[in-house]
């Protein structure tokens, strides 16, 4: 029997952490033959059905991510057995000499150096040069990814998978609550960095405040980033009656929220897939997103582009979508369709593919 350790400490994390949770268990089911070690908090995967099977095995790993300590003790607890190890990130295990399996999900930290410190600009080079060496196979979650990785990192073509993610049918359910707002909103799903150009949708939201009663709500982390975004309170100050930053809430929560947006937002100017956008697709709401590499990979012609650094293009796009119903219609309508191509279940099979295929050779 093959044995493959999984380190799935970014479990709850958002969108590693939804990979994790989307499609470890799938790849588990199907790979009946093979027993797994997953490396995470004993307290947190004890209680999952799926690290309660006869062939999974749980490896107590509380250290955190990106740090020196990560590297010491997954050096020390691997099994001398494990025939694979799959990192669902690019912190992948550089004292590890097995068979290597690495999901990137973006390039960020080596094409966005500029806004990084220094110490990350170090451990991201480092980490993508090990990576470069070391990995067996690489997953990527899209063709932009996969083109960022090779003029980024070096990595050769023939060592990249293309998997899209997927969504899972909870998101498709047409099953829905009351709004969860007293008015109705402008929505944005997304961590507080400053890729995520949350600054620039606060000034285009600014910009059209006093033409329509619709608020700006904001769903995820206010702060505690290292590469937290500065100075946001400034751009919406005059409207804090009308700018709502929810903080963590559960996915029931969150299709809600998608389903009662009359229009969600998303001006980042870099993603390595861009699972929000998705999401918002597949509940059926319009979306108004930045004309980027991996965005307009993933969600085609069924949304309206931004210029994601034109604060006037986001305001305009938003003030023509909130003016025109019919559009917007049209646009959640072909939402759906076309999210309606990136299934859970595709994105399982096509993972489990190059796991298999990548344990067929190792030693």
């Amino acid at each position: 029997m093959k044995r493959v350790a999984i380190d799935v400490r970014m479990l709850h994390h958002s969108g590693i952490g939804r990979y994790i949770q989307d499609v470890v268990p799938g790849v588990m089911e199907r790979a009946k033959d093979v027993e797994f070690y997953f490396l995470g908090s004993k307290t947190v995967l004890q209680d999952l059905p799926w690290c309660q099977t006869a062939h999974a095995k749980i490896l107590a790993v509380d250290s955190p991510i990106y740090s020196l300590a990560e590297q010491l003790v997954l050096k020390k607890i691997l099994p001398r057995d494990v025939d694979l190890f799959w990192s669902p990130h690019y912190n992948i295990p550089v004292f590890y000499r097995g068979t290597l399996l690495v999901t990137v999900h973006d390039v960020f930290h080596l094409a966005m150096q500029d806004v990084l410190p220094l110490h990350q600009k170090i451990y991201s080079r480092l980490m993508f040069s090990a990576l470069k060496r070391k990995a067996d196979a690489i997953i990527s979650v899209s063709r932009f990814s996969k083109g960022e990785l090779i003029r980024f990192a070096d990595v050769t073509a023939s060592t990249i998978n293309v998997v899209h993610n997927g969504l899972n049918s909870f998101w498709f359910s047409q099953d829905s609550g009351s709004s969860p707002r007293a008015h109705p909103y402008l929505l944005y799903v997304g961590n507080v960095k400053p890729h995520k150009n949350i600054k620039r949708l606060l000034q285009a939201y600014k910009y059209i405040a006093s033409e329509c009663n619709h608020d700006l709500v904001i769903i995820g982390k206010k702060s505690g980033f290292i590469t937290g975004e500065s100075g946001l309170e400034q751009e919406y100050s005059g409207l804090e009656e009308r700018v709502h930053f929810t903080g963590f809430i559960s996915d029931a929560q969150l299709r809600n929220y998608y389903k009662h947006a009359d229009l969600f937002v998303f001006p980042s100017t870099y993603e390595g897939f861009g699972f929000p956008p998705l999401e918002a697709m597949a509940s059926g709401t319009a979306v108004l997103a930045a004309r980027i590499g991996a965005v307009e990979e993933v969600c085609g012609d069924a949304v309206t582009y931004c210029d994601p650094y034109d604060v006037n293009d986001i305001a305009t796009k938003m003030r023509y979508l909130l003016e025109e119903n019919d559009q917007r219609y049209r646009m959640a309508t072909a939402g759906q369709m076309r999210a309606e191509k990136y299934t859970q279940a595709k994105s399982v099979e096509e993972t489990y593919a190059v796991l298999e295929k990548v344990l067929s050779t190792s030693g």
